[in-house]
């Protein structure tokens, strides 16, 4: 069962053709991640016709990593802390034989917003506790369930483990923002909005085997 990533994590892949290049690389949209948050892209350059195809990050900032995954596939992870605020230019560059190809994208890390910082922890956490990064919330599914009092450009910061299948029916004045924490990888069933508004996710990975099962289904 394939797993599906929000947002910055986008799923990119590069287009071969015949003529003038051997692999030109399609463009790599803008990225955003914020200080203390996490975001995944995973890209892919198949092309059947090559023995091999090396990929590879190029002036990566020191908060952000690539894996060659082999086989055309690759991920870039970024990490940033609030010391890391400003925009980047990033490559990745394929390689095969001696054949070359190599796109550049932005990473902005912008300034968190001003509003309260919650963490949730499916793992240590308990919803009796202040939601702070020492006594976290549970799971998001509990947070919305239970009718915790969540701002406009208030932040969610999400560990790792089972959210559930959160059903975010609010509408925010401002954005309010739901992120992966800096080094976890949060995992929804399911996500289910109704009549909600202003609500910016990033770094959320959803897939129905989040739970030990699988089924069809919509889960977004």
């Amino acid at each position: 069962m394939k797993s599906y990533f929000l947002l910055f994590s986008f799923l990119l892949t590069f287009v071969f053709a015949q003529a003038q290049e051997t692999f030109p690389i399609s463009p790599i949209g803008t990225q955003q991640v914020f200080p203390g948050a996490k975001i995944v892209t995973h890209l892919s350059a198949v092309n059947h016709d090559l023995p091999s195809i090396n990929l590879s990050g190029i002036n990566l900032p020191s908060f952000g990593s690539f894996q060659d995954n082999g086989k055309g596939f690759g991920t870039f992870t970024f990490e940033p802390d609030s010391a890391d605020v400003g925009k980047y230019t990033v490559s990745v560059q394929a390689v095969s034989g001696t054949d070359t190809s190599r796109t550049t994208f932005q990473v902005i890390v912008p300034e968190l917003p001003n509003g309260n910082k919650y963490y949730i922890d499916p793992i240590n956490g308990d919803n009796n506790n202040p939601g702070t990064s020492s006594a976290p919330w549970k799971t998001l599914s509990e947070v919305f369930n239970t009718g915790k009092n969540i701002q406009a450009n208030d932040v969610l910061f999400l560990r790792s483990g089972n959210h559930g299948s959160p059903i975010i029916n609010q509408q925010k004045s401002a954005s309010t923002y739901i992120l992966a924490e800096k080094g976890e990888t949060p995992v929804f069933e399911k996500l289910n909005f109704y009549l909600a508004k202003n609500w910016v996710l990033s770094g959320i990975k959803i897939s129905p085997e989040a739970d030990s099962t699988s089924a069809k289904g919509n889960y977004l």
